[in-house]
């Protein structure tokens, strides 16, 4: 039986599987991709770990439990986008953990261009703009989704896509972006 944290990280690597094939179809070469706040998918939203979450997070990985943080989690998902987009022509992490960019930076240096902001108050102007951006368990965790969702709308490539797993279609009423036929979790503006 999977763990908790199992099945997280496979439900993401399928919807960035599933992103980075509609970037194939789409003969967008040389992706730019967005993570929107890496390693978030298991943290608890106040502020830490459910100690049942850490437990089963740090059997599978063979951590100490002390040794389990977010800057861990995000690690471990920037490498599956890495693994994922091998084509990408770059991948940009927006957090506002500042461990969680250090940690990113320490073990990919230059390969991933970090950035500390707060979507749901911040601006976000990126060059060259993201073609997707994966958004995974971070936007209800914002201070204002609704504001943070406005701010990658914006930051979006047009014709771009968003993968997420967090129910975006409530942030989505009057705003640009549509599901893609046959997906649950992936939109395009």
């Amino acid at each position: 039986m999977a763990s908790h944290t199992e099945e997280i990280q496979a439900r993401n690597r399928r919807d960035m599987e599933e992103a980075h094939q509609q970037v194939l179809e789409r003969t967008i070469t040389e992706p730019v991709v967005l993570v929107v706040e890496p390693g978030s998918s298991a943290y608890v939203s106040n502020g830490g770990y459910d100690n049942t979450i850490k437990r089963m997070i740090t059997q599978f990985l063979g951590l100490s439990r002390r040794a389990v943080d977010r800057a861990t989690l995000a690690s471990r998902e920037i490498q599956d986008v890495l693994d994922t987009f091998e084509d990408a022509k770059g991948v940009y992490a927006v957090s506002t953990d500042e461990a969680v960019l250090r940690a990113i930076n320490t073990k990919y240096p230059g390969r991933v261009q970090t950035l500390q902001r707060d979507l749901s108050t911040d601006p976000l102007v990126l060059n060259p703009r993201p073609d997707i951006v994966l958004c995974y368990d971070a936007l209800q965790g914002m201070k204002n989704p609704a504001q943070g969702l406005e701010v990658l709308l914006r930051t979006v490539t047009r014709g771009g896509l968003v993968s997420t797993d967090t129910g975006l279609p409530v942030f989505l009423e009057g705003k640009r972006f549509f599901p893609i036929e046959g997906s649950s979790n992936l939109y395009t503006c």
